[in-house]
């Protein structure tokens, strides 16, 4: 009877707090930060818990280089201090712009990156974008496997809210390379994204497909994603 109390009263009495920082700054012209970094506490039956995450990309466009060229540099990372668990990502690339669009190349982020994100758990958003890297081949990869990559990645804004992007990237540390695309559609009230990732690895191929769809109506909203991963 104590123990199924004690199992109530950690159902009902859990307090979960998590504090949150989004960055979208404004900056000298052609200078951007944009990303969020969140850290979250959960008590439990007088334990604790806590992790920890951070994805921020600071870059530079044509309008702040006086050219076509561009850079970005960014990181990814999450970590649980009791749990012991650290792992994290870097981002850097030289991007050219063209009227055709922008490429990039070094260690782009995937294409599919950009589009997808998995709904919040328990009210934060570190453990839908912990899985979602377990979803996108080419960060699990880098970011559990310990490899190290290179890549190229080229995107494509349309005139009516669509966009596109696609990436390669090369694992240097074993014959392994990927493939993204993604494209995505937001009007302000209706979003939707369809991507998929190409694996070529030793052991052979696969792929992993994700769609997503929401709408926005202010005060409410409602969305979905559904995701098939290959591995």
């Amino acid at each position: 009877m104590k123990q199924a109390a004690g199992a109530a009263a950690l159902a009902v009495a859990a307090v979960f707090l998590s504090t949150g920082i989004s960055a979208a700054q404004s900056l000298p012209a052609g200078f951007t930060l944009k990303g969020r970094a969140q850290a979250d506490f959960l008590f439990d039956n007088g334990r604790s818990s806590d992790f920890q995450f951070l994805d921020l990309t600071f870059g530079a466009t044509p309008a702040a280089t006086g050219g076509p060229v561009g850079f970005e540099v960014g990181v990814k990372g999450f970590r649980g201090g009791k749990a012991d668990f650290s792992e994290s990502l870097i981002f850097a690339t030289v991007s050219y712009e063209t009227g055709f669009g922008k490429f990039s190349a070094g260690i782009p982020r995937p294409a599919t990156s950009d589009f997808f994100e998995l709904p919040r758990v328990a009210g934060t958003n570190i453990f839908g974008a912990l899985a979602g890297v377990g979803l996108t081949t080419t960060e699990g990869t880098a970011m559990f496997g310990n490899q190290n990559y290179v890549g190229v990645r080229y995107d494509y804004g349309f005139a009516n809210g669509l966009k596109f992007a696609a990436s390669y990237h090369d694992f240097t540390d074993s014959r392994t390379s990927t493939f993204a695309a993604a494209m995505g559609y937001d009007d302000g009230t209706y979003d939707a994204a369809f991507g998929l990732e190409y694996i070529d690895t030793t052991g052979g191929t696969d792929m992993t497909y994700s769609a997503r769809f929401g709408y926005d109506a202010g005060q409410w909203g409602a969305g979905g994603m559904f995701s098939e991963a290959g591995i």
